[in-house]
């Protein structure tokens, strides 16, 4: 009888550990993954869109908004991308619509105007 007693409890103290560590699991989040758009700081939830390049061609046109390469109807973080245009770029978060100008340094001066 006292060996079915030592096997027995070590088989019990396990069902129920094991029981315990299942009810307690969580999920680990990945360090090395952005966190979703719920989790991010207000203060870049808000931060302001920057336009980096326009690059317009023949059947192409296509922005460099925030770092990444983006067409026409396109959304990144919310944000559709409108038209692409000489110049500015019109985006849509919601129902208002926003002008993204490229910066004055770096477009690139017409023909006419070049010295």
């Amino acid at each position: 009888m006292a060996s079915v007693k030592s096997i027995a409890a070590p088989a019990l103290l396990s069902a129920v550990v094991a029981a315990g560590a299942a009810a307690s699991v969580q999920v680990l989040r990945d360090p090395t993954r952005p966190l979703p758009a719920q989790q991010l700081p207000a203060q870049a939830a808000a931060a302001p869109l920057q336009l980096h390049a326009i690059l317009i061609g023949a059947g192409r046109r296509a922005a460099v908004i925030d770092g990444r390469y983006l067409r026409e109807r396109d959304v990144h973080g919310g944000v559709q991308v409108m038209r692409i245009l000489p110049g500015r770029v019109i985006v849509r978060h919601g129902s208002v619509e926003k002008t993204l100008l490229l910066g004055a340094a770096i477009k690139k001066p017409r023909a006419d105007q070049r010295p």
